[in-house]
């Protein structure tokens, strides 16, 4: 029984995969290269065009593309990137070709206007402050009386050098950076 499963399935899985096999065949694709005409560097996610078909694709990290799945004919290749001149190639393709192409862009300057860039000058130094009043440190909990470097210490990025020590860190100095 097991047998016969097998000697119906295998016919049949030929069966279907002929035609699609043969319309493979027909089928043409066009791949390549994108690279710089100076330098021969890859030229990543180039624009590729075919004209007619309105079907494109970009390169890959390493420049290369690939147009598959075409109809034997004649197409306008389109490859654009900024900064290169445009270049344009009419590719004829016959049923199951598979076109290799390495294409060289030259580099295109552009010419633009003179940018000019003015400022106002204003104070050169600008020294940060920050007003704590006296009620604040009343209210700072302490063990004998108020002090004014235990209340700094509560304020965000200000932190003491040690317990023994007056100096203070105040986030993005150093403590002979601080006046108080």
């Amino acid at each position: 029984m097991r047998s016969l499963r097998i000697s119906i399935f295998v016919p049949l899985v030929i069966l279907f995969l002929v035609p699609v096999t043969s319309v493979a065949q027909n089928r043409a694709s066009v791949s390549g290269y994108v690279r710089d005409g100076r330098t021969g560097n890859t030229l990543i996610a180039a624009n590729l065009k075919l004209a007619d078909l309105q079907k494109g694709t970009t390169t890959d990290t390493s420049g290369y593309f690939s147009l598959t799945d075409l109809q034997a004919d004649t197409y306008l290749l389109i490859v654009s990137y900024m900064g290169y001149q445009r270049f344009e190639k009419k590719v004829k393709l016959e049923k199951g070709e598979h076109l290799q192409l390495y294409i060289r862009l030259k580099p295109e300057g552009y010419l633009l206007d003179e940018v000019v860039v003015q400022s106002q000058r204003k104070n050169a130094y600008s020294i940060s402050s920050a007003h704590i009043k006296a009620a604040f440190i009343q209210k700072t909990p302490t063990v004998f009386q108020a002090d004014v470097f235990r209340s700094l210490q509560l304020r965000p990025g200000i932190k003491a050098a040690s317990d023994f020590s007056s100096s203070l860190y105040i986030r993005g100095g150093s403590p002979d950076q601080t006046l108080i």
